[in-house]
């Protein structure tokens, strides 16, 4: 395994790791889809608007 190999798959698992604690904590992960935010919902919607709780 090369070191870029290496470093992809660490920071690969942290990420995973790290939306799977959003979704307990009700938060929703975003992603980028043709340059334009898209929210999964801790219930497992998609949308494109998402109402922040502050």
């Amino acid at each position: 395994m090369t070191l870029f190999e290496k470093i992809t798959y660490i920071g690969n698992r942290a990420v995973e790791k790290a939306q799977k604690r959003n979704t307990r904590k009700g938060i929703a992960n975003v992603y980028a889809v043709c340059g334009k935010p898209v929210f999964l919902l801790p219930d497992g919607k998609i949308t494109t608007k998402y109402k922040f709780k502050l």
